[in-house]
């Protein structure tokens, strides 16, 4: 028979404590980077779970929120509640919000060559020798012409290769 482990003990198997006082979550992870975990037959969210089980139930319309960032985190002490406008708030005041004053002085930080997004404009001796490489005609690694023999090669490689998948195809 099947030994039904208690959720506590259940969860806190699957919290890997580090240094820096975070409670980090070792097991599952959604693709935004929250931990999750089912309960009666439900996906929960991990730091949720965790501050249920240290402090009882969740007021409705409320939000677990984490004071310390870490979207993995499940210790209670770095978790608390709030609406959504307490953790938009929270993540302006700790600078991880793009708002409209911060993109703005981003953009005069980030003017020209500085800018990210910053296309080189290339000459056209360097878009030529780019279009070249991109053709074959030269080498990349040491800008020589490719030789008759090596062209030569090339083609049968991609005669054998059309072979094999006619081959393929047949069967």
């Amino acid at each position: 028979m099947k030994r039904i482990v208690p959720l506590e003990e259940r969860y806190w198997s699957k919290v890997k404590k580090s240094e820096n006082g975070c409670w980090e979550w070792a097991a599952s992870i959604d693709t935004h980077g929250y931990g999750h975990i089912k309960v009666d037959g439900r996906l929960k969210l991990s730091h949720r779970v965790a501050y249920e089980l240290a402090f009882g139930t969740i007021p409705e319309g409320l939000l677990v929120c984490h004071k310390c960032d870490n979207r993995r985190c499940v210790n209670p002490d770095h978790l608390f509640l709030g609406t959504n406008d307490d953790n938009v708030h929270d993540a302006v005041v700790k600078g991880r919000l793009h708002t409209p004053q911060y993109r703005a002085k981003l953009s005069q930080r980030m003017k020209g060559s500085n800018n990210p997004c910053f296309r080189k404009v290339y000459s056209q001796e360097e878009r030529k020798i780019m279009s070249e490489q991109r053709r074959g005609t030269n080498s990349v690694c040491y800008g020589k012409k490719r030789s008759e023999e090596d062209k030569r090669k090339m083609r049968e490689g991609w005669k054998r290769r059309k072979e094999r998948l006619k081959v393929i195809n047949e069967k």
